[in-house]
């Protein structure tokens, strides 16, 4: 049973400033404007962007241009999983098909027509942006590196607007929440826009694997896993971030969200540390049966061209294989049974090449499995930016 809809409101990991990590997740098939999101370097502009191509069948008028959709369209089948074909052309229209199995995610361009259809009485995009900005109460922070913050806080102003206020509350664990109050929201980087109790911002603190209940949506629940993310430039101590397992309650499905995630992931960087990674993997193992995990978006940042060195906390790769493939040993799958698991690709470096990276990583990753063959039946899917993946 289908529980969440998670819209990619920024998939990217730099460096260009534009769309850099942010989801928002609802349930599905919900026409209400409430949500969540998961970090949030993306924003308003990027709901706004969304918003625009929010049609399940979009349809445009002159050859030129239907061309040019047309083209876009179905150059969107490379990034998603190579089986499955969501895009068809039908005349001069577009319209998003139903994957060829049903265990896969259905990946759709823009807001549900439910939720657009609620938004009918507003009159502008800007008006309509800043109704479903209103409806997010809630961002889970992983880290506060300003690539997963950045949206928040130029948006932050909007929530003490005269006709649209709205309460907003950032969640993180205490690395996250100590650094954004005294280093972001502290009057010299930005307003210190907390700093009365009757604020429509509050930062508050999770703790470690403790369940936190969603405020907006009663039947779900929030833990937090401390992970690594690499190590601090001026001596060498080890960053964090987070990795966010989302559950419902009723139908017991869940997602799971991870920040920038390190590939050496011994808390002390040497082998005879802990390794969180592992710890994580192994609490999922024992707690959540595999055929409830909706999807796993993960970060996997570089080509397999650049060394271990180059990745300054990041996956390659892989480095990811060789996660997943702990995964698959933690759940004691029969290796001739299929690992069907939904995986969608986070926080690609654009970096100048000849070939889009975000197709060379899914190339790599695709291959590497294929050499793999208890990790047959996992679809590699890239976290575009507007599209929305059900599951």
């Amino acid at each position: 049973m289908v529980s969440f809809e998670v819209i990619i409101l920024g998939g990217l990991g730099g460096p260009s400033e534009s769309s850099t990590q942010c989801f928002m997740v609802r349930p599905f098939d919900s026409s209400e404007l409430n949500s969540l999101c998961v970090d949030g370097g993306a924003g308003v502009g990027h709901i706004m962007d969304t918003l625009v191509c929010s049609n399940e069948d979009l349809t445009v008028d002159g050859d030129e241009v239907n061309d040019d959709f047309h083209k876009y369209f179905r150059s969107l089948n490379q990034y998603h999983h190579d089986e499955d074909k969501y895009y068809k052309r039908r005349s001069k229209r577009i319209k998003l098909s139903k994957p060829v199995q049903n265990n896969n995610p259905n990946v759709k361009v823009g807001f549900s027509n439910k939720m657009i259809e609620t938004l009918n009485d507003r009159s502008t995009v800007l008006e309509k942006a800043y109704s479903i900005y209103q409806g997010i109460e809630s961002y889970y922070i992983t880290h506060p590196h300003l690539d997963h913050i950045n949206g928040i806080i130029l948006n932050s102003p909007l929530m003490f607007e005269r006709d649209l206020p709205s309460n907003k509350t950032l969640y993180g664990l205490n690395f996250t929440t100590e650094a954004l109050q005294t280093h972001v929201f502290n009057d010299i980087i930005w307003p210190n826009l907390t700093n009365q109790e009757s604020s429509n911002l509050h930062i508050e603190t999770l703790k470690q694997s403790q369940i936190h209940n969603v405020n907006a949506f009663p039947n779900w629940e929030m833990l937090p896993f401390k992970i690594c993310h690499g190590t601090k430039v001026i001596d060498g101590s080890r960053v964090f971030s987070t990795v966010y397992l989302l559950r419902d309650r009723i139908n017991k499905n869940a997602l799971i969200f991870f920040g920038d995630t390190d590939y050496n992931q011994h808390i002390d960087g040497k082998e005879t540390g802990l390794d969180l990674l592992d710890a994580f993997w192994d609490y999922l193992a024992d707690h959540i049966p595999f055929d409830e995990i909706s999807g796993i978006f993960i970060e996997c940042s570089s080509t397999c061209n650049y060394r271990d060195e180059q990745l300054y906390g990041h996956l390659s790769p892989q480095h990811l294989i060789d996660n997943l493939k702990d995964l698959h040993r933690k759940y004691n799958r029969d290796l001739n049974s299929r690992f069907d698991l939904n995986v969608i690709i986070t926080h690609v470096k654009m970096v100048p090449t000849s070939k889009d990276p975000r197709l060379t990583i899914l190339n790599e990753l695709r291959t590497i499995a294929k050499t793999t063959p208890e990790l047959d039946g996992i679809k590699f899917h890239l976290a575009l930016n507007k599209h929305r993946f059900i599951l």
